[in-house]
């Protein structure tokens, strides 16, 4: 054997003997910046009335930050504010950091994903929209094919070598999802025409039967607000109302009176007369959502600048009873009725679920189990069935309790390319038959959830750009409005079309063991002329950027091309080896361009046995054996010699 491939297969097995072919079969990809030290990029965030670092006074996108990927972020964020407000960004940290009135925290991570990434705040407050653009941008900064470190390259030869002659190719690409097809042509959804230049961009949309409300917000200079009706028949629309410095956070029409929430005051339009009216001011305090009971009662909450919350209702002979929520920092925010006329909203800050059962009641509040992972759940709806759905705003999830068992579940938005890590679930309405509606303020869609069906299917808004889909509800002929923030437009969302195609996985749960994998077998009815793309979504606790790596992780099935035929799709499900042990649920998505279609499947994760882990050993074994085999040299063809005597 020359000495080059004596050194070679040495260094095979030694590789090899520390576990190495395991953890590539095995585990997820290595991080990309795996060995590799980046910068040190500091920032400071100033936070206060005119957003972050002055956001309100920048016509667009403010602020910009750019880095190289593998340089280490470290923000420090300020709050010169007397109220609490948030600062997270996209798919690096979700939930992100709450800060009270006069505290400073710090943000660090390591910018492994290339990419933009929305920098935004998590906490509603009186100034929330000028903390909703901020930009993140992570750029390359070498090419793997000149600089790597050596021993990046010694690791990947080894890698290469070892694996001569098998078919690992799959497992590989674990880490690497593939796109999903984009078109342009929209069969599901309509826009309609722009706002005119220099009006306020919608925010809130309430639609009735023949006018859609909206409320709309513009930055850049002063902070402007206004209050449009569209007209559905025409689709032409006209400003009704104008604000300055301000922020409307909620809308409700009810018959001629179009209800807003205006920082800490409570006024109506009246469509009739054109005139509006202070109802309540609410001194200290910012008032968040509106709800209307079954009697014509207003439901509202509100937070105070000391970190409390209450829930205020109005009564028709202009009265009002205010009930205080016990857990102090709680942010209520979103709420309802539910059908039997009770009161139920989300607490973000504290996560968890309130519930007010009758006028002379206290607050009962609904905590998680400590096994599921929440962000900051911001909007609530009640079904037929009594079961409160909600968003969870600041991660890719959505979920359901049931108050009379106490039984939660927490299921992910579908996946897509890049945002849909923290896709951002925000509104959240009732449809017909007992259906679920909400959007997908960073990921872009509006989603409807069939319980029956168990089925969760998604319209993409603006498959080239994000529209940034902060509200959508139910209006009349089965449209689903929506607003796009960033892209100046309103429209809706067609659910009379069906879907043309549909996904069926099989019945059960799935049982996968730490470090290994299940393939997912899962049955794709006829999808007509288009090209379909699938992808793997898991909650938020189980994505990449949330653990050192992925607990929860699996390569993207081959496209499927136009077929009239049924065909069947193998996902595989992969465990790392540290992966949280329980069950969870998994989006397995298929996605044509226009629609994303979602069936969740129950993974239980379980202890790897001791036998597993002897064969995993015995591959790592077996897999040396045949490398060096693969290796030998040829024997040499020496001729003997006879001594001469």
């Amino acid at each position: 054997m020359r000495t080059s491939e004596m050194i070679i297969v040495g260094l095979v097995a030694a590789f090899l003997a520390t576990g190495g072919v395991l953890a590539v079969v095995f585990t997820p990809s290595p991080s990309p910046c795996s060995g590799v030290s980046g910068a040190i990029r500091s920032f400071t965030i100033i936070v206060d009335l005119n957003g972050y670092n002055g956001s309100g006074s920048q016509p667009g996108t403010w602020p910009v930050i750019t880095v190289q990927r593998c340089d280490k972020v470290v923000f420090t964020v300020i709050n010169n504010d007397t109220q609490a407000h948030g600062f997270a960004v996209a798919s690096y940290s979700n939930a992100g950091l709450e800060l009270v009135g006069g505290d400073h925290q710090k943000l660090q991570f390591q910018a492994t994903r290339l990419g933009q990434f929305k920098i935004y705040c998590t906490s509603r407050c009186t100034v929330h929209y000028l903390m909703q653009n901020g930009l993140l941008n992570v750029t390359q900064s070498f090419p793997y094919g000149l600089s790597m470190r050596s021993s990046n390259w010694i690791r990947v030869f080894l890698i290469l070598t070892v694996l001569l002659g098998f078919d690992y190719g799959t497992n590989l690409r674990a880490a690497l999802p593939t796109p999903i097809l984009q078109v342009s042509n929209q069969q599901y959804v309509t826009l309609l025409p722009k706002v005119p230049v220099g009006t306020p961009r919608p925010l809130i949309i309430y639609p009735n039967d023949t006018r859609v409300w909206v409320a709309g917000f513009e930055t850049g200079g002063p902070q402007t607000s206004q209050i449009r009706e569209y007209f559905v028949n025409n689709e032409t629309s006209r400003g009704v109302l104008n604000f300055s410095n301000t922020e409307i956070s909620s809308i409700l029409v009810d018959r001629n009176r179009v209800w807003y929430a205006e920082n800490s005051t409570l006024a109506f339009y009246n469509s009739t007369s054109g005139q509006s009216e202070t109802q309540r001011t609410f001194q200290n305090r910012s008032l968040l959502s509106l709800a209307l009971d079954h009697n014509g009662r207003l439901w509202m909450t509100l937070g105070g600048s000391n970190g409390t919350s209450s829930i205020v209702m109005l009564n028709p002979n202009n009265t009002t009873q205010t009930y205080r929520v016990r857990t102090s920092n709680a942010l209520a925010y979103g709420i309802t009725v539910a059908p039997d006329n009770t009161i139920w909203f989300a607490e973000a800050a504290a996560k968890k679920i309130g519930h007010l059962g009758c006028d002379t009641c206290n607050i009962t509040e609904f905590s998680p189990p400590q096994s599921l992972s929440l962000a900051a759940p911001t909007q609530v709806i009640v079904d037929n069935s009594g079961n409160v759905w909600f968003t969870d705003h600041g991660s890719n999830q959505f979920g359901v309790l049931n108050p009379n068992t106490n039984a939660w579940k927490v299921l992910p938005i579908g996946y897509c390319q890049n945002y849909c890590t923290g896709g951002l679930p925000n509104s959240i309405f009732l449809g017909a038959n007992n259906t679920i509606w909400f959007s997908e303020h960073v990921a872009g869609r509006i989603a409807h959830y069939d319980p029956s069906t168990e089925v969760l299917t998604e319209y993409i808004i603006s498959p080239n750009s994000l529209p940034f889909t902060w509200w959508a509800m139910p209006g009349a002929n089965n449209l689903v409005w929506f607003v796009a923030w960033e892209l100046g437009e309103i429209g809706y969302v067609n659910a009379t079309l069906p879907a043309s195609f549909s996904l069926t996985p099989p019945s059960g749960d799935f049982i996968v063991a730490r470090g290994s994998y299940d393939d997912v077998p899962v049955r794709v009815d006829p999808q007509g002329s288009a090209k379909l793309s699938f992808g793997i979504s898991p909650v938020t606790s189980d994505q990449e950027y949330y653990q050192t790596t992925a607990q929860i992780f699996g390569p993207s099935p081959p496209d499927l091309g136009p077929s009239i035929n049924p065909q069947t799709i193998t996902f595989r499900i992969s465990s790392a080896w540290n992966a949280t042990l329980g069950p969870r649920y998994v989006a397995l998505t298929a996605s044509n361009g226009q629609i994303a279609i979602s069936v969740h499947i129950k993974v239980v994760i379980i202890e790897a046995s001791i036998p597993y882990v002897a064969l995993g050993f015995s591959t790592v074994i077996f897999l040396g054996g045949v490398t060096l085999y693969l290796r030998r040299p040829r024997r040499l063809n020496v001729k003997k010699v006879k001594r001469k005597k």
